[in-house]
């Protein structure tokens, strides 16, 4: 057999040039063409990729570049690889539309109705999983912008989602109530909320039954959680998957020792080896710091979030709860209340929220605190009537914004949707069945 022919990774034969290099391959820093290829790989039918035993080591890569010189696989190829894509190598599919060096040139036979594979035809299915990748938004909404110009033209420059018709907003929160009253609902919502928010070996024994017997692992896992809020254009999924990654990965048993300063920068040290090729899970390894410090001073911070139902409503600020030093309630406390301010800003309210919602904490007073002030609940209650505050305000002024407009709606003084606060409405905003079922979608 000619030495330009190899076995591709389903088995069968192919010239060189027909060939892309598999996946796994490493890649050293700035081989930009390489690191393109790869990015193709990871979606390419396994007839176009090379058999994975041909590259062992850095002398096989170079001498199989050397005897392919070029591989053959344009832009019009790649293209018809996305129309038999699977699910699982959509996100890596799409992963190439924003950052591969043909990306406008595959684009081109994708944009146009008669070449556009079914799975990239709905609007809110492709930027939901543009959202699971959590990349640059601009990025993102170029490639929206590019496959469906008509959400975008019609657009006001600045001017935010239009407002609904009364009657809809009306018709909306009257319909709320009674959908969220339903038992069935309520927990087929949960269910799929705390399944995307919560690693499994968390939820395995019980979220509130962990929180509420103290366990290290739910409590940090609460506060990480948490810390995580802090990264913008991400999905609970994302969060969920880091701790999920963390804990496979062995690096968990290490977080929760802070003393053991070596083993976390084995951790930092290990995670950069073996991430030459692709960085992952960059934004969260950037909270580093702040996972240590929710190590070091757990045990203070649980003591001081449990404390919150207890405190009366007079002493009770959000903004000074997990800054011990700075909070008048406290002085004189003593040292087992000591500890520099929890790194997790809109964070907190996530975890209050959860605190409140699984039965760890009790009073009605903080309730305000428990609405997570995020901008995909902004965006969806802005088109109903609320009045987002300054962009610049603390968290607790937004979330009390939202408290307050909820409170008229739905005609109660504590507005808290049987404790899940946030979670229907974003559950609501998600799906298009929903929000066509309650009548919100843009005409």
């Amino acid at each position: 057999m000619p030495l330009t022919v190899v076995q591709a990774a389903d088995g069968t034969f192919a010239p060189l040039r027909e060939l892309l290099l598999p996946c796994n391959v490493g890649v050293q820093q700035g081989d930009a063409d390489v690191a393109d290829e790869l990015l193709r790989a990871k979606f390419a039918p396994s007839r176009r990729t090379l058999a994975e035993a041909y590259v062992v080591e850095a002398a096989d890569l170079t001498l199989f570049m050397r005897l392919r010189v070029r591989h053959q696989i344009d832009a019009r190829m790649i293209a018809t690889w996305y129309a038999a894509l699977n699910a699982a190598l959509r996100p890596a599919a799409l992963t190439y539309l924003l950052r591969g060096k043909l990306q406008q040139d595959v684009l081109k036979w994708l944009v146009g109705a008669e070449n556009r594979p079914d799975w990239l035809v709905d609007y809110d299915e492709v930027r939901e999983m543009l959202e699971g990748l959590a990349e640059e938004r601009w990025r993102s909404q170029a490639l929206l912008a590019a496959l469906f110009p008509e959400h975008f033209e019609s657009l006001p420059d600045s001017s935010g989602p239009r407002p609904l018709p009364e009657s809809t907003k009306r018709s909306f929160f009257e319909r709320l109530d009674g959908w969220w009253n339903d038992d069935n609902v309520r927990r087929g919502v949960i269910e799929s909320y705390e399944t995307d928010a919560w690693p499994e070996w968390l939820r395995r024994d019980g979220l509130a039954e962990g929180l509420q017997s103290g366990s290290d692992d739910h409590w940090f896992g609460l506060l990480v959680l948490g810390s995580c809020r802090s990264i913008g254009r991400s999905e609970e999924s994302h969060h969920r998957s880091f701790l999920e990654k963390a804990h496979s990965e062995g690096w968990w048993d290490v977080f929760k020792n802070p003393d053991d300063v070596e083993a976390w920068m084995n951790v930092l040290r290990m995670w950069q080896d073996n991430a030459t090729a692709n960085l992952t899970y960059p934004r969260w390894m950037s909270l580093f710091p702040a996972i240590y410090q929710l190590s070091r001073y757990l045990p203070k911070y649980r003591r001081l979030l449990t404390s919150a139902g207890k405190r009366p409503k007079e002493l009770l600020r959000v903004t000074c709860l997990l800054a011990p030093r700075v909070d008048e309630a406290l002085t004189g406390a003593g040292q087992h209340f000591d500890a520099p301010p929890a790194p997790l800003n809109i964070g907190l309210h996530w975890v209050l929220r959860e605190l409140v919602r699984l039965g760890v904490l009790d009073g009605d007073h903080v309730f305000q605190d428990c609405w997570v002030p995020s901008d995909r609940l902004f965006r969806f209650l802005q088109p109903l009537g609320l009045e987002p505050p300054d962009g610049g305000c603390p968290n607790s002024v937004k979330a009390q914004a939202i408290f307050e407009f909820l409170a008229a709606e739905l005609k109660t003084e504590r507005p808290n949707l049987h404790r899940a606060f946030d979670i229907p409405l974003l559950h609501i905003s998600s799906n298009s069945d929903l929000r066509r079922h309650f009548g919100l979608e843009e005409q």
